[in-house]
């Protein structure tokens, strides 16, 4: 029957004994058992000497050598320097010679006359045991290695609560030495205080740690219960994270934050102020070009009045818009929620801009779906606002063919009804990488579009703050070259 890897043989053994008879017995004895016997020594220097140059996988060590160096001080030379495996091999068994042999922490004896069983057994559990050992001093070394070099400080503690185990990062944070911390009480060690500061700040950390020398560093500290073979708690682990950075980044960003924002709504102010103030001239110039029409002016005349109305209307319309913008980012613009008829407000929307249509020679329809309710609660003026700027956007982009606007009625949810307006056109369609930015502020898909197709960019900007505002969504669905089809969807109360 095949052995298991675990007792594998074939390791190489330096023995180590001054009876030439003994040594060449056990040799045989050795190689019998299927291991390779790599040198023979009979001093303690020489076995010394032996191990450097040949680092054998286990020595088997006379105690008594004739020489001045016996096993036991060849051994502890032996187990320091390499941590090679020493099994004693004596004929006493006194006391004080085993004694002085157990500090060298041997991996067993054999007595003689060396038996081939005995020999065997004690030689396989030796070399299983030193592979044990190895393999957890690399797992020790790997995890030393890995703690040393965690940012965060680490504190391993007994169950007791007092320290065993501190990373350089812990010493850094608490001004101990690892070695003046063993066996103090983590409370002493990692001494901490409660955070005071400001609110926004808790969040970020739950403590502030007090070191030796009294400094104080804001931290967040977490325990981890260390679990016994008992099932008990053996001990537990602290990780200190040092949050300084992050707390100085946050301040920062917060201060960087409130001046972004107080200048936004300087700006927005002033944006505002700026665009009431050309209203209010520009609403006059159309006032007075109402009441030049009213007068006898020749055909030429009405044709320069027409130009000044229609560019006076265009600018007005671009100021208004940026005014709503401008009420937007500053939080001030608010419905005015009061009963209407949809219906009805779409009708007068679809007949101000019925004859815009036919001067560009389009058919333009106004299509009112079944079950439409008669009354809701909202804010006419803001949804005829919208409405318009979809209308606006398809008679400009539109040279021929037709404008279709659409009122449906999706259902009714309790009191809360959602209606669907579509504004439909057959006009030059937006290319599908640019579905996602035309609602953007001062964005047009093509810059060469602004000579064909003037305007700011900001009417469908507008429409989606407005039905955003109204709890609504705004959509579109477009064929480059064959036209656009928009669709908001916004819920309203029943009035």
């Amino acid at each position: 029957m095949a052995q298991p890897d675990f007792f594998t043989q074939g390791e190489r053994i330096l023995v180590v004994e001054d009876e030439s008879i003994v040594a060449l017995d056990l040799t045989g004895c050795l190689e019998g058992l299927g291991y390779v016997v790599c040198g023979h020594e009979s001093t303690g220097e020489g076995a010394i000497r032996a191990v450097r140059e040949q680092a054998p996988d286990l020595v088997i060590m006379d105690i008594h050598l004739k020489d001045e160096m016996d096993g036991v001080e060849a051994a502890q030379v032996i187990v320091r320097e390499r941590g090679c495996p020493v099994v004693f091999l004596t004929a006493y068994s006194e006391d004080h010679t085993v004694e002085r042999a157990r500090k060298t922490a041997p991996y067993g004896y054999i007595l003689k006359p060396v038996h081939d069983r005995e020999l065997d057994v004690t030689l396989r559990m030796a070399l299983s045991k030193a592979r044990a050992d190895r393999e957890m001093r690399d797992a020790k070394r790997w995890f030393e290695a890995l703690v040393a070099a965690l940012p965060d400080g680490v504190i391993a503690t007994d169950r007791l609560g007092r320290v065993q185990l501190m990373n350089p990062a812990a010493e850094r944070l608490t001004g101990w030495k690892g070695a003046e911390a063993s066996g103090q009480a983590v409370d002493e060690v990692a001494h901490s205080v409660p955070v005071e500061g400001p609110a926004e700040r808790r969040p970020l950390q739950d403590s502030n740690l007090l070191s030796r020398s009294g400094a104080v560093t804001p931290v967040n500290i977490k325990v981890q219960p260390i679990p016994g073979d008992d099932g008990k708690v053996a001990g537990f682990v602290y990780l200190v994270r040092d949050v300084s950075d992050r707390i100085h980044y946050e301040d920062t960003l917060r201060a960087a934050t409130t001046a972004a924002e107080a200048a936004s709504r300087a700006k927005s102010e002033f944006f505002a102020m700026m665009a009431h103030e050309f209203r209010t001239p520009m609403t006059g110039v159309l006032g007075v070009a109402d009441l030049l029409e009213l007068s006898g002016l020749s055909l030429k005349q009405r044709e320069f009045l027409e130009v000044i109305k229609t560019s006076a209307e265009g600018l007005l319309s671009i100021l208004n818009d940026m005014l709503d913008l401008a009420r937007i980012d500053a939080g001030r613009m608010e419905l005015v929620l009061s009963p209407m008829d949809p219906q009805g407000s779409l009708e007068k929307a679809a007949a101000a801009y019925a004859p815009r249509a036919q001067r560009k020679g389009l058919e333009f329809r106004y299509v009112p779906g079944p079950g439409l309710p008669r009354r809701v609660l909202g804010d006419e003026r803001r949804l005829r606002q919208v409405v318009s700027n979809l209308l606006d956007n398809a008679l400009k982009f539109t040279e021929a063919g037709s404008v279709e606007l659409r009122l449906f009625s999706r259902g009714y949810g309790g009191d809360v009804v959602t209606l669907d307006v579509e504004v439909e056109d057959t006009g030059i369609g937006i290319p599908e990488e640019g579905r996602e930015v035309i609602f953007g502020r001062f964005e047009q898909l093509d810059r060469s579009f602004v000579r064909r197709y003037p305007g700011t960019g900001l009417g469908l900007a507008v429409c989606q703050e407005l039905v955003q505002l109204m709890g609504g969504e705004i959509s579109v669905e477009s064929t480059p070259g064959q036209g656009s089809t928009f669709r908001v969807t916004i819920p309203f109360r029943r009035g």
